[in-house]
């Protein structure tokens, strides 16, 4: 069967191959040398006095070494060549020479306005249209030029420089690495002849490597054997033999010539890295500069490589041991038949498949190279060419396939009719390749043929082959377009496919977690496979599938078996099916008639109508097996996403969402599905939630070894994922039932990790879990309820309680579950419940201070920022006072303070004392806090303590300038002036969350009362310190005043430039990087000040606008998008507001003086920014702004450049006069 009997060039070297004739170096490359003299390439230099290009892959001149070179054979090789006369252009200006050019085209310029002046042929009109015109032309071409010649200049001194601080790098690198005395390194032992004495020696290499870049003469083995050396230590090394080497290996890959001695590597290295290296210098040259080769050598290197895959690939001793190289020779051959098929080399296909009767190994390793080309081709096809050539190779694999297809089906029949005759390793390859052509083949291979009954009667049973079978089936369900009209077949492969499942054993899903090695890795990935194939066929054919029930319950059943399983890929895959048909089941029993919403609906939603009886008959149907997915997803739901609240790096109190991971995802849709399952059917949902809380809670009190936490939290998760999904009077009933039980067991068991447990579960800090019955309309809207008040202040006194244990995590949790009860239920603490004395809001106070005692201090501002959110709640009229009310323990500490400031030299001690320092922040925090959530309310109680908040601000302010004076910028991280800086932040974070939190009604007494002795100390403080110690709070602080009290604060505008932003833009303008904060701030201000305080800025002195200007010029230069965008953003909302808002007079004093700077500035930033789409036409809004075009006319008049018109559609027509 296996004959070798062909006739094509292939099989031709198949059988030599098989039959040992081929010389164990298949091909060499000398003749490729040969059209070497043919090729050249340009290479750009740095030095104008050298030409622009030379010869590049191979001259007559071969260098044999940095030290065997003449002056006369130097000069000769570098000389220009006549056979490339280069033609002058603009670009081979020099800036001297476009000066002259530009100065002779001004004379010109002169000369054409007197000719037209005296030609009487012209209107007045024409004449004067035309002398306009050609200074805004004659202008912008000089420009250009310039700028072209001045880029010329420049990138050719930086590549002449940065080639001088190479050389110069590696002259020092070599020299230091010499001096430390690494001599003698070597795994690999080099012949007596090729070793250099210890002098010529680089880096401690035993050898000069720069003869490895000696490719002008054939390579030997003493020149494979240092690359042998060089690539053991790049893998073997230490850091610096491995930097060592890698630059090496850089220069040989990079080198163009260093593809003509991969034969003999590949011919005589005994080391597979180095294989591996070889095989990577020729992929990149097939890849990069395949196209430029000659036909010769293109012809020489794809014989060669065919010739080498065929001789390893037909050796079984070679196949087995160089596996990895096999591959490695196999990719190279695709990217060499991606360049080549199917234009130049038409017969690849025919010939790969007509060859597989020579050698069953030879065969196998065709079906991989045939997998690779279509993982190419139809996977990575789109990210690696483009998408004409694309579609030009999948048309050409489509319609030779045919032979890929009789390849396939000829092994697979020979297996059938003769078993044993084909190896188990050819039918796997076989089967996989097959699994991946399935995807995108004619359908009529699949369904017109015996494939499907083949692939069941034959290669499902052998566990061999079952998982691979499996994928070809999977692939074969999830087929969905113009499969309509074979939708029997795909009948009869489920049918198949459902009994063969049914032969297997039931519990198997769940016992092969306890296999050991191969046999538990096998049945999870053939439950993988599974679970893959009857998703598959029911979501893309669900409307046929349920036709046969008695093949669609047995499938669903085993579905919810592979959910029980351990495997979580399998898991997810059962998830992501029980969530869609959870919801196709509701959706269809809420309406009937969903299913028929045609080609647009849903997946799995596509069905036909069915009426209400048919939809109930299908639910009870349904009804055990829904039963059971409830059980599986509540046993495993998955943590809910966390929101932590923490300091972050400047301060603040923030939240941090989880990021979305997949187990976020994975919470989503279990959710989701379970949500589903309780609409369809409550009652069980809610006995069975009950029934299981009852067991891990009260069942086990009296074994509490057998207790477990996990499933408690499990339990509790998807207990919270469910919230809303019920009826209210039964939710009411359900959560009051849950909490109870969970606050007996937080009785029952002892131990702190116990009742954390219990915590975590009834807190849900760090889950949505039981949160979703703590808010509306659950517990905060049962108006006349006197019994679920109690429950509510039961839960809360718990969360109080909670606050003093100390295990890892408890108080965190206690804390942010009383400030989300608050935010969500706050209108219940404001009004007296029956039996209580006072609201909840006032009895508070009495025991905050126990409360809160042992609690950190970002414990304590989350805390107060809850009790905040009760007080937003209360009357207007109240608030004040419920402020003052809570807040007393920390006015207390506030007096306490001040007194000791007051004490006769206690300044001194003042900075010192760490704790007097924690406890103001503190204070101020809180106050803050309070401000969030309460707002303008909390105007008195910021009044109480303002004037002093500002002197403590001062003193701080003085004593971080006074140490930095003196002791120079390593004050900046002693312990005393990190506690004073963050009393300044948080003073400067309190006065912004105020203004923030104001309204209109209270601008105007901010802005008499607050502002005028702030911006004082702020602004003084802000320009004095050294740049470490300005804090970016004060930028963000002016522009919430800019944005609050505009009309006030735009007469401190002009001494707001004068303070911060002169010395900002001293900060930020040495490089991009330094003071990022203060980078966006600055440019978060000048926004607020350009949007709300625009007329201010045409008051300023002029060195002060320039510097303006200037300001938003250097922001569009950044390369952060943040700051870049900021800036242009800012200076086009400048522009369009001053077309719009200002006399012409005004527009034309600008123009004259910043149009052309703005103008200059940008020019290189079109050019940066012109394949970025976003950039590129902010850019152009920038200087294309519609009323700017309206000006020209003007500004050419008063310029003294005579610059030309800004592109636009009516330029021309608003030039006239």
């Amino acid at each position: 069967m296996w004959a070798s009997e062909n006739k094509s060039p292939v099989e031709a070297l198949a059988i030599q191959a098989n039959t040992g004739s081929l010389p164990h170096q298949c091909a060499t490359w000398e003749f490729l040398r040969g059209a070497n003299q043919r090729r050249t390439a340009f290479h750009v230099v740095s030095d104008p006095g050298q030409p622009r290009h030379r010869d590049f892959l191979g001259t007559d001149w071969v260098p044999k070494g940095p030290t065997r070179l003449s002056r006369d054979e130097v000069a000769q090789f570098l000389a220009p060549r006549p056979t490339r006369p280069t033609r002058p252009t603009a670009y081979n200006y020099t800036v001297e020479e476009a000066a002259h050019t530009a100065h002779h085209s001004n004379e010109e310029q002169r000369a054409l306005r007197k000719a037209i002046a005296k030609d009487h042929s012209l209107t007045a009109e024409e004449a004067k249209f035309f002398s306009l015109l050609s200074g805004p032309v004659t202008f912008l071409t000089s420009m250009f030029a310039i700028t072209a010649a001045y880029l010329e200049v420049q990138n050719g001194w930086m590549l002449s420089q940065k080639a001088k601080m190479k050389k110069e790098a590696e002259r020092r690198k070599v020299l230091r690495i010499s001096r430390r005395g690494w001599h003698g390194v070597g795994l690999c032992p080099l012949p007596p002849s090729r070793v250099v004495p210890t002098a010529m020696a680089v880096g401690g290499l035993p050898f000069d490597p720069s003869l490895l870049l000696g490719f002008g003469e054939p390579w030997d083995q003493s020149k494979v054997q240092m690359l042998d050396h060089v690539v053991t230590l790049m893998y073997s090394g230490d850091q610096i033999k491995r930097n060592l080497a890698h630059e090496v290996l850089t220069k040989v890959k990079t080198h163009p010539d260093s593809w003509f001695a991969v034969d003999t590597i590949l011919a005589t290295s005994s080391s597979a890295d180095t294989k591996f290296f070889a095989l990577n210098v020729l992929e990149n040259v097939i890849c990069t500069r395949w196209m430029v080769l000659p036909e010769s050598q293109k012809s020489g290197i794809k014989n060669y490589v065919v010739q080498l895959v065929i001789k390893i690939s037909a050796d079984e001793h070679f196949a087995t041991t160089q596996k990895h190289f096999l591959t490695k020779l196999n990719e190279t051959l695709v990217q060499i038949v991606k360049q080549e098929w199917p234009h130049a080399w038409e017969n690849f296909i025919p010939d790969l498949c007509g060859s597989y009767k020579t050698n069953q190994l030879l065969c196998e390793n065709n079906l991989r190279i045939l997998n690779m080309l279509s993982e190419e081709i139809f996977t990575f096809g789109k990210s690696h060419m483009v998408s004409k050539k694309v579609v030009k190779l999948k048309e050409s694999l489509n319609s030779q396939f045919a032979a890929i297809y009789e390849l396939c089906n000829f092994i697979l029949r020979s297996h059938v009719q003769s078993p044993g005759s084909v190896k188990p390793s050819l039918i796997i390859t076989t089967l996989s390749t097959l699994a991946n052509f399935l995807e995108w083949i004619a359908l009529g291979f699949i369904f017109e043929t015996d494939l499907i009954q083949m692939l069941l009667l034959h290669f499902w049973d052998p566990l061999e082959y079952r998982i691979e079978c499996a994928k070809c089936l999977n692939e074969i369900a999830c087929l969905h377009d113009g499969v309509q009209q074979y939708q029997p077949q795909m009948i009869l492969c489920f049918q198949g496919v459902v009994e063969k499942i049914q032969q297997l054993p039931e519990n198997i899903p769940q016992s092969s977690a306890g296999l050991a090695g191969q046999h538990r890795i096998f049945w999870e990935v053939f439950h993988n496979q599974v679970a893959l194939l009857l998703t598959g066929f029911l979501k893309h054919h669900m409307d046929a599938m349920e036709a046969q029930s008695g093949y669609m319950m047995p499938a669903l059943k085993y579905l919810v078996r592979i959910s029980m399983g351990p495997n979580e890929e399998t898991f997810k895959i059962c998830v992501e099916f029980w969530q869609t048909f959870s919801a196709r089941v509701y959706l269809q029993n809420q309406s009937p008639s969903f299913g028929a919403m045609g080609a647009g609906a849903p997946l799995l939603m596509d069905g036909m109508r069915r009426d209400a009886n048919q939809q109930r008959e299908r639910l009870k149907l349904y009804a055990p097996l829904l039963a059971e997915v409830r059980q599986v997803l509540i046993s495993k739901m998955v943590k809910p996403p966390e929101v932590t609240i923490k300091e972050n790096e400047e301060g603040h109190i923030v939240r941090v969402e989880e990021e979305d991971t997949d187990e976020l995802a994975l919470y989503k849709m279990m959710r989701e599905a379970l949500i589903y399952l309780t609409h369809l059917d409550p009652e069980h949902m809610e006995n069975l939630v009950l029934q299981r809380v009852a067991h891990e809670c009260l069942e086990r009190k009296d074994t509490l070894e057998r207790w477990c936490p996990t499933m408690l939290n499990h339990l509790c998760w998807a207990i919270g994922s469910i919230s809303g999904a019920m009826q209210e009077s039964e939710e009411k009933k359900f959560v009051v039932s849950v909490i109870r039980d969970l606050l007996k067991l937080c009785d029952l068991k002892k131990g702190k990790e116990n009742k954390a447990a219990v915590a975590s579960c009834l807190a849900g800090a760090d889950l949505e879990g039981l949160m979703g019955y703590l808010q509306v309309p659950q517990l905060c809207h049962f108006p006349g309820s006197e019994a679920h008040w109690k429950f509510l202040k039961t839960v809360i006194f718990k969360l109080f309680e909670f606050m003093h244990e100390t295990f890892p995590g408890v108080q965190q949790m206690a804390v942010d579950t009383f400030l989300r009860i608050c935010q969500k239920c706050k209108k219940k603490f404001v009004v007296q419940q029956s039996q209580e004395p006072a609201p909840f809001i006032e009895t508070i106070p009495q025991h905050i201070a126990q409360d809160i005692s042992e609690l950190e201090h970002l414990q304590i501002c989350t805390f107060f920022e809850a009790v905040g959110h009760m007080i937003s709640a209360a009357h207007v009229e109240q608030k004040g006072r419920l402020i003052s009310l809570n807040l007393a323990l920390f006015n207390e500490k506030w007096q306490s303070i001040l007194q000791g400031l007051s004490a006769t030299g206690s300044l001194e001690n003042f900075v010192q004392n760490h704790q007097v320092l924690r406890e103001i922040s503190l204070i101020l925090r809180v106050n803050e806090r309070m401000v969030v959530a309460v707002g303008t309310a909390c105007h008195a109680q910021l009044a109480n303590i303002y004037c002093d908040m500002l002197k403590i601000y001062k003193v701080c302010s003085d004593f971080i300038s006074h140490s930095t004076a003196q002791q120079g910028v390593q004050v900046m991280n002693f312990s005393n002036v990190r506690l004073l800086r963050n009393v300044k932040r948080d003073t400067l974070r309190l006065v912004r969350s105020f203004l923030d939190a104001a309204d209109a009604t209270a601008a105007p007494e901010i802005a008499q009362r607050f502002v005028p002795p702030l911006l004082e100390p702020v602004l003084a403080d802000y320009r004095s310190n050294i740049p470490q110690a300005r804090d970016a709070e004060v930028l963000d602080l002016l522009a919430v005043l800019a944005t609050r009290i505009s009309a006030s604060i735009s007469q401190e505008v002009g001494r707001i430039f004068e303070m911060v932003l002169e010395c900002t833009c001293d900060m930020i303008k040495g490089d991009f990087q330094s003071y990022p904060d203060h980078r966006v701030k600055l440019y978060d201000l000048l926004k607020a000040i350009n949007a709300h305080c625009f007329q201010a800025l045409f008051y300023l002195p002029e060195a002060q606008v320039k510097l303006y200007v200037d300001s938003l010029i250097w922001a569009m230069k950044h390369e952060q998008p943040q700051v870049a965008d900021s800036g242009l953003q800012v200076l086009s909302e400048f522009l369009q507001k001053l077309l719009t808002s200002t006399p012409s007079t005004m527009n034309v004093a600008f123009f004259k003086q910043y149009y052309f700077l703005i103008l200059q500035e940008r020019l290189p930033g079109w050019l940066r920014c012109f394949l970025l789409v976003g950039g590129w036409l902010r850019h152009c809004l920038v200087l294309n702004k519609p009323r700017i075009n309206s000006h020209i006319e003007v500004l050419c008049r008063c310029s003294s450049y005579r610059p030309g018109p800004v592109s636009g559609p009516q330029t021309c027509r608003k030039l006239q006069p």
